[in-house]
């Protein structure tokens, strides 16, 4: 749903994504656990579309799962 997304907004600029995880060195979050962080990139833009958490990321897919 959300490439769908990306892809009726953006795809006349960025025919594709770069799609990159990093885990953050010495980064804690509120639970203790370490900070991932998750970015989508356009190849000919090098526009950064989105950056998000790994929690973010998981209530977002848990969102889309239950709505379908």
């Amino acid at each position: 749903m959300a490439l769908r997304y990306w892809s009726e907004q953006y795809s006349a600029a960025d025919e594709s994504l770069a799609i990159d995880g990093k885990t953050m060195r010495s980064a804690i979050d509120n639970e203790g656990k370490q900070v991932h962080r998750m970015s989508a990139i356009g190849h000919e833009t090098l526009n950064c579309y989105t950056q998000k958490s790994r929690e973010a990321l998981r209530k977002r897919l848990h969102s889309c799962q239950t709505n379908q």
